[in-house]
């Protein structure tokens, strides 16, 4: 076969444009009423069928968005919840800071109430001329090493000399 008879043949198929040619059938015309029936009642069917699969489809679809919007409005509940719990503790820390702000406060003033309650001098007075106390002498005072400077354990007498 030659290119152009090959080209004749296929060329014999297409159709050029957007429209279809309808084949010519001679049908009979009772015949043609019957079929065109046939196609009506099974076209019915067909779209009652998709209308029943698109209801069940779309129940599903509801169910779905339904259970959807019960788990947005209990997220949001649950953010509202830890939101307001989250700023009841923040104004107790802040009553807290304040508290603790004049608590801080008193303290240092009762300290200082005390260490000007408290006359040094008259301390000494009292301890050198009533008690008979006085400085201790260079012979009375031992010097020794200590390993650590954070405290001393004694394990035997402190030596005289």
């Amino acid at each position: 076969m030659s290119r152009e008879e090959e080209r004749a043949l296929r060329t014999e198929y297409y159709v050029r444009g957007s429209a279809v040619p309808v084949p010519e059938i001679d049908i009979p015309e009772k015949q043609n009423q019957e079929t065109r029936e046939e196609l009506l009642k099974k076209n019915r069917e067909v779209a009652r069928r998709n209308k029943e699969r698109i209801l069940r489809v779309d129940i599903g679809v509801c169910l779905l968005l339904i259970t959807m919007t019960a788990l947005l409005f209990f997220c949001a509940a649950l953010l509202l919840t830890r939101t307001t719990r989250l700023m009841e503790k923040s104004r107790t820390v802040a009553e807290l800071e304040v508290t603790l702000s004049e608590l801080t406060d008193a303290n240092i003033a009762a300290k200082e109430r005390i260490d000007s309650a408290i006359d040094l001098g008259s301390v000494y007075t009292v301890a050198s001329t009533q008690l008979g106390m006085k400085y201790a002498d260079r012979s009375q005072i031992i010097y020794y090493e200590g390993s650590s400077g954070d405290y001393v354990k004694q394990f035997q007498e402190i030596p005289t000399e």
